[in-house]
C-alpha cells in the first residue's frame, strides 16, 4: 500500500489567537503543533493527526499588518455526509461566535445545503452538506 501525502496549507495571519475560535472551535481540528518566536515568528499547525491536510499559520513578531484575502473568491470546501457531524459543525461555529457569510453562486445552485464563514483574514471556508461526485 501507498502511503497518501498529506497536503500543508501554509499562510501568514496577522493574528494566530484571532483564527483559533474559527479553525479549533469552530471547525474542530486540533492543534498539532506550536511554536513562538522561532526565527520571529509564531506558529500554529491545525488538522487531525490521521487526515491528509494540515492548515499552518504564521505570524511575523512585530509586524502590523499580514495579506489578507484578495476577494471573497478565495475559500476551502469540505463536504460533510453524515447529518450528525454537519449539525455538530455548524453548532460549534454558531456557538465560536463566527457569523455566515454569502456562499459562493456555484454552491448555493447546487443540489446539497452549504453554508459559508470567513475567518478573521478574509478567507473563507465552505461547508457542504452532501458527497463529492468522485
Amino acid at each position: 500500500m501507498t502511503a497518501c501525502p498529506k497536503l500543508r496549507l501554509s499562510r501568514q495571519t496577522k493574528d494566530i489567537e484571532l483564527l483559533l475560535p474559527f479553525y479549533r472551535d469552530g471547525l474542530g481540528f486540533e492543534v498539532l503543533d506550536r511554536s513562538e518566536n522561532v526565527d520571529g515568528m509564531d506558529t500554529v499547525l491545525l488538522g487531525h493527526k490521521d487526515w491528509p491536510y494540515q492548515f499552518e499559520f504564521a505570524q511575523i513578531r512585530g509586524a502590523d499588518t499580514a495579506p489578507r484575502a484578495p476577494s471573497s473568491e478565495h475559500y476551502r470546501v469540505f463536504c460533510i455526509e453524515e447529518d450528525e457531524h454537519w449539525a455538530a459543525r455548524l453548532a460549534a461555529m454558531f456557538q465560536a461566535g463566527v457569523p455566515q457569510v454569502t456562499p459562493p453562486i456555484q454552491y448555493v445552485n447546487g443540489k446539497w445545503p452549504c453554508v459559508a464563514y470567513e475567518d478573521a483574514d478574509g478567507y473563507r471556508v465552505v461547508l457542504v452538506h452532501g458527497k463529492w461526485k468522485k
